[in-house]
């Protein structure tokens, strides 16, 4: 019992110290019946390497940009997406009425992706 209760602090305190450490580190989705929103916030050093994970993903499809993002796209294979950025943030919605269930995995398992990369995860 005395191990568990040590176990849970060392947990509690090593949570507490990286959420002390990534004060602006915000990862939020929904995934309703009808549209996929994914939405971070991150170090804005990262925004780059998110922008081309994004844009590898969505190949041959490319969107550059040196500044704020705020389109609404159609893929090659007919997925439809809208992606918004700006230095540390990142959001993709997709209408899941407009788009089919190979979209909604695709889309769904690159956000997962970003989600990694924002959270240094490899």
């Amino acid at each position: 019992m005395k191990l568990k209760s040590i176990l849970a602090t060392i947990l509690l305190t090593a949570a507490f110290a990286w959420s002390c450490n990534n004060p602006g580190l915000h990862v939020k989705v929904k995934d309703a019946d009808d549209y996929y929103r994914f939405s971070a916030t991150f170090d804005k050093a990262k925004s780059a390497r998110v922008n081309e994970f994004i844009n590898s993903q969505i190949a041959p499809t490319r969107i550059l940009s040196d500044e704020d993002i705020d389109i609404t796209t159609k893929l090659d294979d007919q997925t439809e997406f809208k992606w918004e950025s700006s230095a540390g943030e990142v959001m993709i919605y997709l209408d899941k009425k407009k788009n089919s269930k190979a979209s909604y995995h695709r889309i769904k398992s690159m956000c997962d992706k970003i989600k990694d990369i924002v959270m240094d995860k490899k």
